[in-house]
């Protein structure tokens, strides 16, 4: 049985590795390029750095709204070892694509070229232009991509809207159904901790070391929690999964929402859903690499560590910090390399009243919810540019199946069956929300 129009386009794209760093995303916007001047859709090829290439093509709409903006990220993260299946063959196993980008989200680049080719075929008037950006880098914080654009050529994707991951995923939980939509992310902050203390020969052990030091400022960040807020998107969130639950897991959860019962609560749910919920409530700080010592019978002078920070929407960098100093000591210098702040915004809009009129179409009685997300999407560099972004990449998922857990890790796959009626869904909200 020959493959679906968005399954042939996904598993095509899987099979260019653009894996970033270095990228080299040419390829595969080349092969999108190919179908857009086959099918007649003007496009622009943008490459800010030599493969590090964007794409983006627009369907002209009569103008008496403003465009709509689909957006996916072309670059997946490396690999790694553990893979079942070869992590750029697009090879289909029990049911589903694997391949390194099919959660994160080449997918979407199939499901959004789909639903612009599909108006185009059929020939409708727009009263808003239809813009589809393939574009690079997402994973190294979108300099050559969103960023790029935003920066440099904004009027190819000046919208009001924009949809791309992370989002539209219809879980199922227990006898209920709920699909998130992102509409707010966490602030990122990369650090480095540095101590300093004194150098020496490794026969003669000090105390005080920059080791030691930082050793302990690495003890102290990893076990002591940051700050406990709960942010109104949060809120909205637990509480669609709260009444998803019953007995002891709805009690259980319930606990989540008070800062004097949230670690017991923590504490009962399975790990998995423990990282998330905890990242979701609370700024936090993951130590991601140690260095110092230059030879074995050297004591190093300095040892630094490399901090992933995170912080909630309503804080900033600043205070962020403030938080890690108080709880490493004053001793330890904090320098701050990259971040950009949060984003929380209303979820309330025309488009939203599409999507969750679309979603109850397909899924009677599901719960279609604000959601906030612990990392960060090019939603960050669309709102520098007033673009109302929300996360709605959507898939159907049945009980049992993977994806949270699939971002970045071994054996990304995902359901053709699932792909497939995603694409349905975002082909339906396209164009209801553009056609005339």
């Amino acid at each position: 049985m020959a493959d679906s129009e968005v399954v042939r386009i996904l598993r095509d794209l899987l099979r260019f590795d653009t894996s970033n760093p270095p990228g080299n995303e040419r390829p595969a916007v080349d092969y999108l390029a190919g179908i857009l001047k086959e099918e007649g859709v003007p496009f622009e090829i943008v490459e800010p750095q030599p493969r590090r290439a964007n794409i983006v093509a627009r369907l002209k709409g009569d103008g008496t709204k403003a465009p709509l903006l689909l957006s996916a990220h072309l670059d997946v993260v490396p690999a790694m070892d553990g893979w079942e299946h070869p992590p750029f063959a697009a090879e289909i196993h029990d049911g589903c694509i694997w391949g390194r980008g099919a959660v994160d989200m080449k997918h979407m680049a199939a499901q959004s070229l789909v639903a612009l080719l599909a108006i185009k075929r059929k020939g409708l008037k727009l009263k808003r232009d239809l813009i589809f950006a393939g574009v690079a880098d997402e994973e190294a914080g979108g300099l050559a991509g969103a960023g790029y654009l935003v920066d440099h050529r904004p009027e190819l994707i000046k919208s009001e809207f924009c949809m791309t991951e992370v989002g539209g995923i219809a879980t199922p939980i227990n006898d209920a159904i709920i699909v998130p939509v992102q509409v707010a992310h966490k602030g990122y902050c990369w650090f480095t901790m540095r101590a300093r203390g004194e150098a020496g020969h490794g026969s003669k052990p000090k105390k005080d070391t920059a080791i030691e030091k930082l050793a302990i400022a690495v003890e102290k960040l990893s076990t002591k929690p940051l700050h406990y807020r709960l942010t109104p998107t949060a809120t909205k969130f637990l509480r669609a999964v709260v009444a998803a639950h019953s007995g002891a897991s709805k009690v259980a959860l319930k606990g989540l929402f008070y800062s004097k019962t949230v670690d017991v609560a923590l504490k009962t749910l399975p790990k998995d859903r423990r990282e998330v919920f905890n990242a979701m409530l609370r700024d936090t700080a993951a130590v991601t690499g140690l260095t110092a010592g230059v030879k074995v019978n050297v004591i190093p002078n300095v040892a630094e560590a490399s901090v992933d920070g995170r912080y909630l929407p309503d804080t900033d960098q600043k205070r962020y910090l403030a938080q890690v100093q108080k709880i490493v000591g004053p001793d330890i210098e904090l320098i701050p390399f990259d971040g950009a702040p949060g984003l929380d915004m209303a979820h309330e809009s025309e488009l939203w009243d599409v999507i969750a009129a679309v979603m109850q179409k397909h899924l009677p009685g599901c719960a279609v919810t604000p959601n906030m997300i612990t990392g960060m999407t090019d939603a960050k560099d669309y709102a520098r540019l007033g673009i109302r972004t929300y996360g709605f990449s959507p898939v159907l998922l049945e009980k049992g199946d993977s994806f949270a857990e699939l971002y970045h890790a071994p054996n990304e796959r995902i359901s053709v069956k699932g792909l497939e009626a995603g694409s349905v869904w975002l082909n339906e909200v396209v164009e209801q929300f553009c056609a005339a």
